[in-house]
């Protein structure tokens, strides 16, 4: 207990607890002091029609014999209280699990579970994907080009090959990754790319050399 102290000391009607040692003594042996130090401390009432207590994780009914209720004026100087610390703690690791936890859904897709980690662009470790349609030379060219021109505008990209291109649009929801970027045989034809929106899966198209400005204006 803590105690409040009151600005000038008051009389008070108290009903208290009166432990009878010779008799709880016997009956409780070693447990005797812990259980009258818990019945000089309880709040009571007159009318109780009986007294139990908590100790060692165990429930005790205190027979009527073994105390007294009494009713008596005590000078107080303050309230006793059990104070409640709020103790905040701070760090990256609760900041992150926070993020986590409100970013992270789970859905079915064609019968199968679908996992999306909808992280904020500005907070996605990976901003692009990066991929070839298919493993053709030409289109891993122009894909690693493009991989490369990120990098050196400072934007995380991850470059995936494996695969269908359905499998690594999920790898990348996964992860939390905003956009994709797929290179296509119409890239070959007019030098355009897909770009896919990782909360809507919408997709558009863009010229390559537009590409840079248009991710960088949404992932800030």
């Amino acid at each position: 207990y803590a105690l409040r102290k009151y600005d000038k000391p008051e009389m008070v009607d108290v009903v208290k607890i009166v432990p009878k040692m010779n008799v709880l003594g016997p009956l409780f042996k070693d447990k005797a002091g812990r259980i009258r130090s818990l019945l000089e401390n309880m709040e009571v009432e007159e009318d109780m029609e009986k007294v139990t207590v908590e100790l060692d994780d165990e429930v005790i009914e205190i027979p009527r014999d073994c105390y007294e209720i009494v009713r008596t004026r005590e000078k107080r100087v303050g309230k006793k209280f059990i104070p409640h610390v709020i103790e905040p703690s701070y760090g990256i690791d609760r900041i992150l699990y926070c993020i986590l936890e409100h970013n992270y859904y789970e859905t079915e897709k064609r019968g199968e579970e679908y996992r999306v980690l909808r992280l904020k662009p500005r907070v996605a470790p990976i901003k692009v994907g990066v991929f070839p349609l298919v493993n053709d030379k030409r289109l891993v060219a122009i894909a690693r080009e493009i991989d490369q021109s990120l990098r050196e505008e400072e934007i995380a990209t991850y470059y995936d090959d494996s695969g269908t291109i359905g499998r690594r649009y999920a790898r990348m929801d996964e992860i939390g990754t905003p956009f994709c970027v797929t290179v296509d045989h119409q890239t070959l034809e007019d030098d355009t790319v897909t770009i896919r929106d990782r909360d809507t899966t919408k997709q558009e198209r863009k010229k390559r050399e537009e590409l840079v400005e248009y991710i960088k204006e949404r992932i800030v």
